[in-house]
């Protein structure tokens, strides 16, 4: 397993705590030395919550920094619809949203409001083949 022992790469699993079991397969599947074959080990599982509307923030501007600038605007207006009621970002929300974001290439307010709402997004991205239809209805 010399590709799974790269010291500068680092890989990150979001799983829910009712998935943990299917890591066990992992465990049976194959040698991972570099979690003393315990994958399940306290030191190498983190709990990943939701960000607060600050903590999204961060997250964005720090992914976004090299590769595409986003509208101050557009990223308190998203972390605002995403945190919704609930005050707290979900990060699957976020990863989905902001996929949908460089898809369709929106980095002002104006283009976010314009295409609709996180909602709008979410549902794009869940059903790519309707993309491809909004996005010819919404450019001709």
């Amino acid at each position: 397993m010399d590709s799974i022992d790269i010291p500068y790469v680092k890989v990150i699993l979001y799983l829910r705590e009712d998935y943990l079991h299917y890591l066990l397969e992992c465990d049976r599947l194959t040698n991972l030395q570099e979690t003393n074959n315990d994958i399940l080990n306290k030191n190498i599982r983190y709990y990943f919550g939701n960000f607060s509307p600050q903590e999204a923030k961060t997250v964005i501007n720090s992914l976004t920094e090299k590769s595409a600038v986003l509208e101050l605007a557009l990223i308190d207006e998203l972390v605002r619809d995403l945190a919704g009621d609930v005050g707290e970002v979900r990060p699957i929300e976020l990863q989905v949203v902001g996929t949908q974001l460089e898809t369709e290439k929106i980095t002002t307010l104006l283009e976010y409001q314009e295409f609709g709402t996180k909602e709008t997004l979410v549902d794009r991205f869940s059903s790519p083949q309707s993309s491809t239809t909004a996005g010819k209805k919404m450019n001709g």
